[in-house]
């Protein structure tokens, strides 16, 4: 069972969700209209700013001994890589933005930044998962872009909302986080993704 849960929280790693989440989106009958080479540009800039690039940051800060481990199990060590990842975040949401991905898109990039600010200010008294975190910010997003395009897609939806049972059920497995760490970070990712870009249009 412990291989089990450690394989779920590796295949639903925090930075691993931007990536799934831009592939769900473009399997939306909008992006049939958009030009095949605007979405490998959109997908290279996901890959690089909201994925690599953060774990590349946490690489090296590792290896300065800037932080103590990867793991960033010190409250200390979450306060340079989130903000590097914030600051990732929001150069993605620009250059998403500068080539005309729709605004669902780039909304739950730059709310997924928010999200992540948020975590990086109540790491002071409170730790949140930063994997649930990131799946709720999948789930607000797909929310978002559903209400958006007055589409469901369900499948997607109710596979993200399992996603999020199974990493939650993976990280108590290994007493990574408690119930309340895992619900709050899922709360603070939804929250973030659906009623921050909701707000922005009202």
């Amino acid at each position: 069972m412990k291989t089990i849960a450690r394989l779920i929280s590796v295949l639903f790693f925090p930075f691993f969700m931007p990536i799934y989440g831009i592939l769900i989106f473009f399997t939306f009958d909008l992006f049939r209209f958009y030009p095949l080479e605007m979405i490998r540009l959109a997908f290279t800039f996901v890959v690089i700013f909201a994925a690599l690039l953060p774990m590349l940051t946490i690489f090296v800060l590792s290896k300065l001994n800037v932080i103590d481990n990867m793991k960033l199990n010190n409250a200390s060590d979450r306060i340079l890589p989130y903000s590097c990842t914030i600051l990732s975040f929001m150069i993605c949401t620009i250059l998403l933005y500068r080539i005309y991905m729709p605004g669902f898109v780039y909304k739950t990039m730059f709310a997924s930044s928010i999200a992540i600010l948020i975590c990086l200010i109540l790491n002071f008294k409170w730790k949140i998962s930063s994997h649930t975190t990131s799946v709720g910010c999948l789930f607000g997003g797909l929310l978002f872009a559903s209400l958006k395009m007055m589409v469901f897609p369900s499948v997607w939806i109710y596979s993200v909302i399992l996603a999020a049972g199974l990493i939650s059920s993976a990280r108590l497995y290994l007493h990574k986080n408690t119930e309340e760490q895992l619900l709050g970070g899922f709360v603070i990712g939804s929250a973030s993704t659906l009623l921050f870009p909701l707000l922005s249009i009202l």
